[in-house]
């Protein structure tokens, strides 16, 4: 099975300005260079689910870095953070309307998508027909992570089901970021909850594997793992940590050494996944294994007081592959599959794993050239006619 999450407003979006006086960084340059060692994990559990053989790169992804769909929690709770970080204020003061916002958001992510999903869906009615043609709508449409059914959510660049999820989220965040802190809270909390309890009814119901009795992706899985709703978790955790740190002026809520205990916690919860996969449900694994680690993460990070966050607000290169990181989400699927396809075609002209750490390499490499020669122009493009001046009404 290859299952393939990673969509994200924070990774394609740039580092926003904070405008919080009590914090000396500006930015949160930190936050943005862990985007691309997010997406690298991402990327990694997907090239380690597709060769068809069983060999060192299967058994680590089985054993180490697999279910990337429970890590790509930190996106939608990046997502929720920035979103409420840049825009609460603007909300606040009625200089910025709900269309206006949804419009800015999905011009921010649909047309890379559809630089590459346009081809793929070509390809794939040349090949199925025109029976297809309900999927390819869903899918170009942002649309297919609604639909539990495999077809549909992985469909074309299966990665594009965390978009679709994504431009859910993007229609909440205005009603969201309105409600009382209280309020919104009491949600989350409510929504963790709601996280923790979904899959145990589902697993009591017969749905608690991601893959049922005849080898297929199960309705559990659809519902933890790709559900919108059940995202919506993340997100508003995100919002609510943002709401902390900008209302607790100059409380710190985590000691300085916790940016480097938060990555330690994140990469032993991938570890102690493999230890317990057989034991509990694994549509657990979705998302509520991982939401302490995740949001211990991107607090800790958030806070930018340790060596850590220091680091890497430091590294020029990680910022800015954290800033090629949708390109990299969204390009990577289609070179992995193609590249394996032609690995087995040329009959294993050289050892597994090699070649997949040189495929990623040509994956990274390629949405370093995607975001700095496509996605930034037509970004650059779209702000400057979103923010044209209004033409003068005739008189």
């Amino acid at each position: 099975m290859t299952v393939h999450p990673g969509a994200r407003d924070a990774p394609p979006a740039a580092p926003v300005e904070t405008g919080t006086p009590s914090r000396p960084r500006s930015r949160f340059e930190q936050l943005t260079a862990m985007r691309f060692f997010a997406s690298l994990l991402v990327m990694v559990s997907h090239a380690a689910m597709m060769p068809r053989t069983d060999n060192a790169l299967s058994w680590f992804g089985r054993n180490v870095i697999d279910y990337g769909h429970g890590r790509v929690g930190f996106f939608f709770m990046l997502s929720g953070f920035v979103l409420c970080h840049a825009y609460e204020a603007k909300f606040a003061r009625g200089a910025l309307t709900y269309r206006a916002f949804l419009v800015r958001r999905v011009l921010r992510i649909w047309p890379l998508h559809m630089l590459v999903a346009v081809p793929l869906a070509a390809w794939f009615l040349w090949r199925i027909g025109t029976e297809g043609l309900p999927i390819v709508v869903a899918n170009l449409l942002l649309l297919q992570s609604w639909i539990p059914m495999y077809d549909y959510f992985a469909s074309l660049n299966a990665p594009s089901w965390s978009l679709s999820t994504e431009l859910f989220l993007y229609t909440m965040f205005p009603l969201l970021v309105m409600l009382s802190r209280r309020r919104l809270q009491v949600l989350c909390a409510g929504l963790v909850i709601w996280s923790f309890v979904a899959p145990a009814v589902l697993a009591l119901a017969g749905y608690g594997h991601v893959m049922d009795e005849n080898g297929a992706v199960g309705f559990g899985y659809w519902f933890t793992a790709i559900n919108p709703v059940m995202r919506l978790t993340e997100f508003t955790i995100g919002m609510v940590m943002c709401r902390l740190l900008r209302d607790g002026d100059d409380r710190h809520w985590l000691p300085r050494w916790a940016d480097g205990a938060a990555i330690v916690s994140f990469v032993a919860a991938m570890v102690v996944f493999s230890s317990l996969r057989e034991r509990i449900p694994d549509i657990f694994f979705n998302q509520a294994f991982y939401l302490p680690a995740v949001a211990f993460l991107v607090l800790a990070l958030a806070e930018g007081r340790g060596r850590t966050s220091r680091w890497l607000a430091g590294q020029r290169t990680l910022r800015f592959l954290g800033e090629t990181s949708f390109a990299l989400y969204i390009v990577h699927s289609p070179i992995l599959r193609r590249g394996f396809d032609v690995y087995y075609r040329l009959d294993a002209p050289m050892p597994l794993v090699p070649f997949a750490i040189l495929l990623m390499g040509l994956c990274v490499a390629v949405g370093c050239i995607v975001h700095s020669f496509i996605e930034q122009p037509m970004q650059r493009a779209i702000r400057s006619w979103l923010d044209r001046p209004a033409r003068p009404s005739p008189a």
